[in-house]
């Protein structure tokens, strides 16, 4: 077996790379912008769900910022339990046509089980999730276990808090139906600002261009340039991207354009 390099394979992961990170159409969802960031005390020993209200943004190009990949998280610079449990949770609002949101009303439709993960420099980290994709208004959420007078989540007191809401529960009991939590409460009246809880998302639109082989549609990335490159070495569909038979550095060239034109 040949092990020596492909030149072709090399000289089209390097420009396809180079490309590859600046072109995924995404946006952010924060209702913060991280000033004046301090941290959340629980008063007592409780089970705690801390989250933030977005609507879905149009894309400029077309389609919308519907599909989320990741939630963000700043915990307090002082939490340094890696360990602790935690959830990140999704929420979609059956009623975004009304005015405010109604926790009762939300509907789970996205929840990933993982591990905190310590902030001290007060930055978000990042929680990868299983693209979910949203509709008009959802609720973006993180949920666990806080000791009394812990500081655990980090807020921004600049923002009113009209977007954030916090729920109460006992300790190591997490309700997932948000209506039925034993303390409800938007930030606005209590005046403790807004989470520090965010949500990237990207533009899902299926197959966006010929550039566009592997899932998650709408978004161009390393899977599919795993794809050409694997079709268009071994000879087949869909490496001949002009259809002419023939795989060439034709194919390579018009990949390369389409993946660095970016989705629309």
């Amino acid at each position: 077996m040949d092990h020596r390099p492909n030149p072709l394979r090399t000289a089209l992961l390097a420009a396809a790379l180079a490309a590859s990170s600046a072109h995924a159409d995404t946006f952010l969802y924060a209702a913060e912008d991280g000033g004046n960031s301090d941290s959340s005390l629980s008063q007592f020993d409780a089970n705690v769900t801390w989250g933030n209200t977005f609507t879905v943004e149009p894309n400029p190009k077309g389609g919308s910022f519907d599909t989320i990949t990741t939630v963000q998280l700043a915990l307090a610079q002082a939490f340094a339990d890696s360990a602790r449990p935690i959830e990140i949770l999704i929420y979609e609002d059956p009623d975004d046509d009304t005015p405010a949101f109604d926790p009762a009303r939300a509907v789970l439709i996205s929840r990933t089980t993982t591990t905190a993960i310590p902030t001290p420099d007060g930055e978000p980290a990042n929680y990868a999730i299983t693209p979910t994709t949203v509709e008009g208004r959802f609720f973006v959420a993180v949920n666990m276990d806080a000791l009394q007078n812990e500081p655990v989540l980090r807020q921004d007191f600049f923002e009113p808090g009209d977007s954030a809401w916090t729920f109460y529960n006992p300790a190591g009991t997490p309700q997932l139906v948000l209506g039925d939590s034993l303390f409800i409460g938007n930030n606005i009246d209590f005046g403790t600002g807004t989470w520090v809880v965010r949500a990237l998302a990207c533009d899902a639109t299926p197959n966006c261009n010929p550039a566009d082989l592997a899932e998650p549609f709408g978004v161009l990335d390393l899977g599919d340039i795993g794809v050409f490159v694997s079709a268009f070495t071994a000879n087949m569909e869909p490496g001949d991207l002009n259809d002419d038979g023939i795989y060439d550095l034709t194919d390579i060239g018009l990949f390369v354009t389409d993946f660095t034109d970016g989705c629309p």
